[in-house]
């Protein structure tokens, strides 16, 4: 007796549209995602627990140097608080595109990435000044300032997720994600040395797993670039070269001097934003010189340049780090949250 007999071929169902996420794929179009998941989970920390929140006394600061430390933390969860959806959209994407189910999972494990550290540094505001930003009355000239910044950070950023939904509408997963890389190199090695430079331990614990998360997440794009940007159309590579400039500018305003056209900052932002990294470098946070930070930015750059140079990927020049390249002028509508 066969073990089909008594079995009627039902035959097969009709086929499913290009751009839904079943049927379910298990295979990988980026074979070395495989391991970054897995590395990836065996990194993974509870943020709530694994820090010791205990022993981050604001007492251990002066009135100044907690309002610093709040807007310089505050400022970098503008970035961190937007990346958990940007890359979830990027998730969503790798799904819809069968991009193999380790490229999908990766990208996930960025999202929550972005939502430990956003929520690592609410904790550390929470501590250092109740409230602020969003929930907070400035009782000092200092926290006006911080104040009314972190409000137009805060609104300059929001102007471009309109741009970054209509960009994922519009391109494929590799032309919308494979310009973070040199976005990610820059600030995995920035938080690096910035953890490593920062006295107070709680602070340094914090910056240490965001470094190791950030080194993860441009191995993700990096190994993206390495395999799929030979797939990229012409017009798609126009559109990273021009990207990779937008996320240099982007970045600008955390760990430097806000960079336009992305950060159109009124008349009197400068002054307090440069004033608290000062003090929040003076109160133990290793942040970088000028010099080092501009150091790390370029040794990025040129390292994926390498990168597309192989693949016809126009780069841009970038006069502030002295990288020659194509002329790449950036408006405001070639703008999209270009999140770390």
């Amino acid at each position: 007796m066969s073990p089909l007999d008594g079995f009627t071929d039902i035959g097969e169902p009709p086929p499913i549209a290009p751009g839904n996420p079943m049927p379910m794929e298990w295979g990988d179009t980026i074979p070395r995602h495989r391991g970054l998941w897995e590395t990836a989970e065996e990194q993974h920390y509870d943020p709530n627990v694994d820090i010791n929140w205990s022993a981050l006394d604001p007492n251990d600061f002066t009135p100044e140097q907690r309002v610093a430390l709040a807007y310089w933390f505050a400022t970098n969860a503008v970035f961190e608080n937007s990346a958990a959806p940007t890359f979830a959209v990027g998730m969503i994407k790798a799904y819809e595109e069968h991009m193999g189910l380790s490229t999908g999972k990766v990208l996930l494990t960025i999202a929550r990435d972005e939502a430990n550290h956003d929520e690592m540094q609410r904790r550390i505001v929470a501590r250092l000044l109740p409230g602020f930003p969003n929930d907070f009355k400035p009782m000092t000239p200092d926290e006006a300032a911080a104040y009314r910044n972190l409000q137009w950070i805060q609104y300059m950023n929001s102007r471009y997720w309109g741009g970054f939904r209509q960009a994922a509408e519009q391109r494929r997963l590799l032309a919308l994600m494979s310009y973070f890389a040199a976005g990610e190199a820059a600030t995995s090695l920035i938080f690096q040395k910035t953890g490593a430079n920062t006295e107070h331990p709680v602070l340094q614990d914090v910056l240490r797993h965001i470094s190791v998360d950030e080194s993860r997440h441009f191995a993700c794009f990096n190994f993206m670039s390495q395999q799929c940007w030979g797939d990229l159309t012409d017009e798609e590579k126009q559109i990273i070269g021009k990207n990779l400039k937008a996320g240099y500018l982007y970045i600008s305003i955390v760990f430097g001097d806000p960079k336009p056209p992305f950060w159109d900052v009124p008349d009197g932002f400068r002054t307090p934003h440069v004033r608290f990294h000062a003090i929040a470098r003076d109160a133990g946070v290793g942040i970088l010189s000028a010099e080092e930070r501009d150091d790390v930015w370029r040794k990025s750059m040129l390292r994926m340049k390498a990168v597309g140079d192989r693949y016809g990927v126009p780069w841009p020049r970038i006069e502030d780090l002295d990288i020659d390249g194509e002329d790449t002028p950036i408006g405001e509508e070639d703008l999209v949250v270009v999140s770390f």
